[in-house]
């Protein structure tokens, strides 16, 4: 046992509870919230008593969860006096032990985590936690989230989890503290092990984690983007058709201009941007930065990626940039005016700017610039806009196991189908899911699509961005055979390779006839 610590005439000697050590590192401001002692009394940081009068019911919560006595009695302390006990406590062996064997487990849970996701080639696993109750915890795979597979760990096991892997070594932090109040990211990379059909092979995964508070005291969400290092792919990898391939290569080769991908989360921005950068110009410098950075470029040594950093920000990081001569810069996403007005003036100067953007369709992007400052007589100078994207993944039916559309069982969705002029004529070909799945799929789904909607910033365009005409845009566009997400999406249907269902629910009222005037009296049947 640790030798007595006496801390001041208000607790005389008293031994500290260890795992209460790890705890506090994980409850608050700098590592030190609180310290309990073995008698279940308690010392509490002074500004955390004050900041958080719900302190103490947290803490019980978390024993609780650990089938331990509650907390008692409680003292507040300032930091030096909490940082004194601390020290003293550290150099205990017992306390090297417990973290040793508190790392050790950490690491375990995760590598376990994220094996699974890599075998069920899991996009997203997002986790959900509460004091006094089991973690749940879900896999994104083919753009759907369920729990395929039951993974039980526990509120303290998955506090621990996280706390130490945004701090191990190797992580890029956006914050150096884990607090459960506080929205925080970090990227890292580990090798697990991953069974696959030759066997068990040793993989690496990047890792990007978003945690942040969620509803109920002591509650979390994190959501951790788990993508293979060697996923980098180019476009005819990606699956890319041959017509758009050629197109985005020649796009990306010019030498100046803004390149816009557009999406929600989880529709295949950065993997596209990604395939894109593998076709540039082999003697172009690109500097990156992004936030954090999820795919590693190692394709190309000319390409530089930088994590945001959250005291400088994009702005401050690309000016830098800037100072080292690039000839294509990369941002990760435009998420403020200053940034695009930013993406609009690197353009000026010559260099051509890949990003992201959310916006639901190709043309929102436009529209969405203008939201944030720029004028539409900007957005229509010529070699500024050069292409705009807007992209979605899209689950691909399993073709040895999918079914005809007679047995769908959502009336409400055949009637659709049936009445809708986009697929009336299609029901013969249309199949939909067979959840059971088969021995070449999963759950009924072979992979996913990227489709992608696609405009390049033509002299008609730019007279048409400078008219303010956007409705004429997509006028324009029609007129010369261009087609929307939802048109692709609807074709994947009609040829079977798409579920309506998954279709409907990506592109809410996809079925819908716009073209045919909506009788309102149904809405009031039954009123």
């Amino acid at each position: 046992m640790t030798a007595p610590i006496i801390i001041d005439n208000d607790l005389e000697h008293k031994e500290l509870y260890l795992p209460s050590v790890m705890f506090c590192k994980g409850m608050g401001e700098n590592g030190k919230a609180c310290l309990i002692f073995n008698d279940m009394t308690a010392a509490i940081h002074s500004n955390w008593a004050v900041e958080h009068p719900g302190i103490i019911d947290d803490i019980n919560s978390y024993l609780e969860s650990l089938e331990k006595p509650q907390i008692g009695d409680y003292i507040c302390l300032d930091s030096d006096k909490i940082n004194e006990i601390l020290q003293r406590v550290s150099a205990s062996d017992e306390v090297a032990e417990l973290q040793q064997f508190e790392e050790k487990e950490a690491k375990k849970n995760l590598l376990r985590l994220v094996e699974v996701a890599l075998e069920m080639q899991s996009s997203d696993v997002h986790i959900d936690a509460a004091p006094g109750m089991p973690g749940d915890i879900y896999f994104r795979v083919n753009t759907k989230v369920s729990k395929a597979r039951p993974i039980n760990m526990s509120y303290p096991d998955i506090i621990t989890m996280l706390s130490r892997a945004y701090n191990w070594e190797g992580s890029h932090n956006s914050t150096h503290d884990f607090d459960l109040t506080n929205i925080a990211s970090t990227t890292l990379t580990l090798d697990v092990n991953v069974k696959r059909k030759n066997g068990v092979v040793r993989e690496q995964a990047r890792l990007r984690m978003e945690k942040g508070p969620s509803q109920g005291r002591g509650a979390i969400k994190c959501v951790i983007r788990v993508t293979p290092t060697k996923k980098h792919r180019d476009l005819e990898e990606l699956g890319v058709n041959p017509g758009l391939r050629s197109v985005l290569i020649d796009e990306c080769r010019k030498p100046k201009g803004i390149i816009v991908v557009s999406g929600p989360t989880g529709s295949g921005k950065t993997t596209l941007l990604h395939g894109m950068l593998h076709h540039i110009d082999d003697a172009a410098v690109v500097e990156a930065v992004e936030d954090p950075v999820e795919i590693i470029a190692s394709y190309n040594s000319l390409i530089t990626q930088n994590n945001l950093d959250p005291n400088v920000g994009y702005v401050g990081m690309l000016r830098s940039m800037m100072r080292k001569d690039p000839d294509i810069i990369v941002i990760g996403e435009m998420r403020d005016p200053e940034v695009v007005g930013f993406a609009f003036n690197t353009a000026l100067t010559g260099h051509l700017v890949m990003t992201t953007f959310h916006t639901n369709n190709a043309i929102g992007i436009i529209t969405r610039m203008a939201d944030m400052g720029l004028s539409f007589n900007d957005l229509s100078m010529p070699d500024i806009l050069s292409m705009l994207i807007a992209t979605r993944l899209a689950p691909q039916l399993c073709k040895h196991c999918s079914k005809p559309l007679s047995e769908l069982d959502t009336p409400v969705l055949y009637r659709k189908l049936v009445e809708s002029t986009k697929t009336a004529p299609y029901l013969k070909t249309i199949r939909i899911i067979n959840n059971a799945g088969c021995d070449k799929c999963r759950g009924g789904i072979s992979g996913v699509k990227s489709i992608n909607e696609v405009i390049i910033v033509d002299k008609q365009i730019r007279k048409l961005i400078r008219d303010r005409d956007i409705d004429g845009i997509q006028v324009y566009l029609k007129s010369h055979g261009w087609k929307s997400l939802e048109d692709l999406a609807l074709e994947l249907v009609a040829r079977g390779e798409m579920d309506p269902e998954d279709a409907d629910s990506i592109f809410s009222g996809i079925f819908r006839d716009t073209e045919v005037e909506y009788d309102y009296s149904e809405l009031y049947r039954g009123f």
